[in-house]
């Protein structure tokens, strides 16, 4: 999906600014920290970081991988 939406992700960032892309991705984050904590329970994941730590890594991960194929990164 990031794939197909990048480009509106990175103007969602810039016309709408942090606190509303914030408010917008909360569902997301919610259910990404659920399936992480699950995960760490069942000990699929490490339990070093908390699941919302862990949550936000991979979303600014995510951005930045995307953000770079805007800039013309080979994919």
């Amino acid at each position: 999906m990031g794939d197909r939406y990048r480009m509106l992700l990175a103007l969602a960032q810039r016309d709408l600014g942090m606190e509303r892309v914030a408010e917008i991705l909360e569902p997301a984050r919610v259910k990404v920290t659920a399936i992480l904590e699950r995960g760490q329970r069942d000990g699929v994941f490490h339990s070093h970081l908390p699941p919302a730590v862990m949550g936000a890594a991979l979303e600014a991960m995510t951005v930045a991988l995307l953000e770079e194929v805007n800039t013309g990164a080979r994919q």
